[in-house]
């Protein structure tokens, strides 16, 4: 078998990590909603590219725990307990999905809106490489 993923935070990749208000965010990305506080976001330039890391929250461990019952009803036991020891080993570890985004698209034009996130996002933490 092949080599099993291992997540390196961006941080340690040199990459800037930044914050933006959830109200900029819902303008800049109007797709990527935040799902009841179940999802959060995480933003990180490095040479004029944004990649934004999707992270669950605590309360999807809540809601989880809580589902519990109804799911084993549902599709057994020995199933439920597969599918909870994957999403709390999962849950802190690594973001599940993330979102790239360059200042040019490839015939040179500037992406706005990689301008509009630098415009309104404020600096959180410096990448290693970066100190």
């Amino acid at each position: 078998m092949g080599k099993e993923y291992k997540y390196i935070p961006l941080l340690e990749k040199g990459y800037d990590e930044y914050s933006l208000s959830m109200k900029d965010h819902k303008k800049l990305f109007p797709l990527r909603k935040f799902r009841y506080g179940m999802i959060k976001y995480r933003y990180y330039v490095k040479d004029e590219h944004l990649e934004i890391e999707h992270w669950y929250t605590p309360l999807l461990l809540l809601w989880v725990t809580l589902m519990f019952i109804p799911s084993v009803i549902m599709v057994g036991f020995p199933e439920t307990l597969n599918q909870i020891k994957d999403v709390f080993k999962s849950i802190f570890k690594s973001p599940f999905t993330s979102d790239y985004v360059a200042r040019k698209f490839y015939n040179g034009k500037l992406n706005s809106t990689y301008e509009e996130f630098m415009k309104y996002a404020t600096l959180k933490k410096k990448g290693k490489e970066n100190v």
